[in-house]
């Protein structure tokens, strides 16, 4: 077989480099399976310093994929495959957009293995993938008042205590669930009168700094040493949110990112700057920050009644 690729390339003219010989006669003794070629696109994405965070989002939904099928040969995946896979993942009350991401990281990873010559050709390459559009759940001025009640009534037990500090601290602050947890006193510095956080972003290691409000000083231990806040998984922490939002008389369904986009609501609203607010909240990309410029009932009123 190693005679063979050597006497091809001769014939081809084509220069046979060890990694490509090393391919060809993989390729050629055994056929690539779908966990092999997965865990060659993670080492890719390492050696290219994607976070910690990206990569637990491909091993949560690499797990949903052998649930469906242990492993499978690349060969054994077209777009029938993808459509079952589809389907499954919908029977099983997954949204639209949770497809979208799962079947995208099953596109990234044939990509890569077609990129990276594992394949020869991608039959799912042009597969369309369906995403929803919708509207990022936020909170009001008013309903954020209500949670700072129940906060300062002194009802909630320790565990959902602490949720609700670190909610109240994200919508204050902007922070994502993954940089409250890792949140650290050493990040918090002072400029004049001014609190504020200077850190990089778990997810995609942007820098960001953003002002620590004195309301959101009433939910942190200032000053202080290590983490801010005691830890709690994300599934937990969604739960004990579900429960001292509906005891605030909050009907709307929420999980700990709405703090973040009531933040960035409540920035832009206020008219603080895009770029400033892009900065603020760590953003690698100012049309993620564009999301946030949908201006809410009470401006549009507010600003028309004095202006027009």
């Amino acid at each position: 077989m190693a005679r063979e690729i050597v006497l091809d390339a001769e014939k081809t003219g084509e220069t046979l480099t060890w990694e490509t010989f090393r391919t060809k006669l993989f390729e050629e003794e055994e056929p690539q399976t779908y966990r092999s070629a997965h865990a060659q696109l993670m080492l890719h994405l390492r050696s290219q310093g994607v976070s910690a965070v990206t990569f637990k989002g491909y091993a949560s939904r690499y797990r949903k994929f052998t649930a469906y099928k242990p492993d499978v040969y690349l060969h054994e995946i077209n777009e029938e495959f993808v459509n079952d896979y589809a389907f499954w993942l919908r029977r099983r009350g997954d949204a639209v957009n949770t497809v979208y991401k799962t079947l995208h990281d099953l596109k990234a990873v044939m990509n890569h293995a077609h990129k990276t010559k594992i394949i020869h050709e991608n039959p799912i390459q042009d597969f369309p993938l369906k995403k929803e559009v919708s509207e990022m759940p936020s909170l009001t001025q008013n309903e954020v008042e209500k949670l700072i009640a129940l906060y300062e009534s002194g009802t909630v037990d320790a565990p959902r205590e602490n949720v609700l500090r670190q909610f109240l601290f994200a919508c204050h602050t902007g922070l994502a669930y993954s940089d409250v947890v890792m949140l650290d006193y050493k990040e918090i510095s002072e400029h004049g009168d001014i609190i504020f956080i200077e850190s990089r972003r778990q997810k995609n290691g942007q820098r960001f700094v953003t002002v620590i409000p004195p309301k959101a000083l009433a939910f942190i231990n200032y000053p202080g040493e290590g983490k801010v806040f005691r830890s709690i998984s994300n599934q937990k922490m969604n739960v004990y949110l579900k429960e001292v939002v509906a005891a605030a008389g909050i009907t709307k369904h929420l999980t700990f990112h709405a703090a973040r986009h009531t933040f960035g609501m409540s920035a832009i609203n206020r008219g603080v700057r895009r770029e400033i607010v892009q900065k603020m909240m760590g953003h690698a990309k100012s049309e993620m920050t564009d999301h946030y410029a949908r201006l809410s009932i009470t401006t549009i009123l507010k600003e028309a009644s004095e202006k027009l």
